[in-house]
């Protein structure tokens, strides 16, 4: 029996289209499901159905794709899809792509062919390259938003307003923020609506300073730091926990008072967050709801016309690394 893989390369055809045309999609031209049929039978696929059965191994399959496994916010959206996979029945598999493009690519490829539904966490890849692998039935975005697709993503606009309205009431000097991947939905979302408060933050003193793109893990945050110091910023704003960690620490290394002379802000409140030395002031997000929310959207959509698409509000917490200023 061919794979979908070996009858697209027969047929000169995407892996999706495929699988497009094996489920009955009326998105494939006549002349191109003519043409993949007879691939097939070629390869010795005598019947569509039973290919697509046995080459999808449709066995109540979930396949979830996320940037970084070491990342415990991408770790606890793995557990909340993976509690509501295990009550309904669903096997599930999880793939790094370790925020590389054509990685998440291939994953993408190779897992269309054996799962029922994929969901992508921050997926990085290009709209119309995502579009391309997958039927809209089986497919959702965790932190992305592409027309057509069904996604569930944190509210970006929302948190990052609560974070603009906190400086507001600190009156702080140059905030610099240390943003994440180029390729991230998320980061430029949050750099929109900070650079929408420019006018309210230039009313009490503050000045807004873009810092670069950094990996969002703790070397990238030691490397934002060093440069956060260069820029003599006396808050920073970190595209997520994991980057603040970073700056923390080297802010720390460097023997900078926090938040007396650089105050820090992250995303997410990842566990650690609570325990580290400050505590980090964060905007808190229910991550493995988000999970539980793109499972359940995922099953949902085999009764819908229509993609699903929700936003989920987080809620900012106020802490030591800069709740100082605002107290002082």
């Amino acid at each position: 029996m061919a794979s979908l893989r070996s009858i697209a390369y027969e047929a000169g055809v995407s892996t999706a289209t495929v699988s497009r045309v094996f489920s009955g999609s009326a998105e494939v031209a006549d002349k191109t499901k003519e043409k993949v049929l007879a691939a097939a039978t070629r390869l010795g696929n005598r019947d569509h159905h039973d290919t697509r059965q046995l080459s999808l191994n449709r066995a109540k399959r979930v396949g979830l794709i996320v940037p970084d496994l070491e990342n415990s916010y991408y770790a606890a959206i793995v557990k909340g899809i993976h509690r509501q996979a295990r009550l309904q029945g669903f096997h599930s598999t999880v793939a790094e792509t370790e925020e590389d493009q054509n990685r998440e690519s291939e994953i993408l490829t190779d897992l269309s062919q054996d799962c029922d539904g994929i969901i992508i966490a921050s997926p990085r890849g290009k709209d119309d390259v995502l579009r391309q692998y997958e039927s809209p039935d089986r497919l959702v975005l965790i932190n992305r938003e592409i027309e057509g697709l069904s996604s569930v993503s944190h509210d970006v606009e929302d948190g990052t307003r609560q974070v603009i309205q906190h400086l507001l009431t600190l009156r702080t000097g140059r905030i610099g923020y240390a943003g994440g991947p180029d390729s991230s939905w998320s980061q430029h979302r949050r750099w929109k609506t900070l650079l929408s408060s420019i006018d309210d933050l230039q009313e009490v003193g503050s000045e807004l300073i873009d810092l670069g793109s950094f990996r969002p893990s703790l070397q990238g945050g030691m490397l934002a730091a060093d440069v956060a110091l260069t820029q003599k910023v006396s808050l920073v704003i970190a595209f997520n926990d994991h980057l603040a960690f970073g700056i923390l620490s080297r802010l720390r290394e460097r023997g900078i008072q926090i938040p007396k002379e650089v105050g820090v802000i992250g995303f997410d409140d990842v566990p650690f967050a609570k325990v580290i030395s400050p505590t980090l002031t964060t905007v808190a997000m229910p991550v493995s709801r988000i999970g539980e929310k793109a499972f359940a959207a995922l099953v949902d959509l085999k009764h819908r016309k229509e993609p699903i698409r929700e936003r989920v509000k987080g809620e900012l917490l106020l802490r030591q690394s800069t709740y100082w200023h605002a107290s002082d």
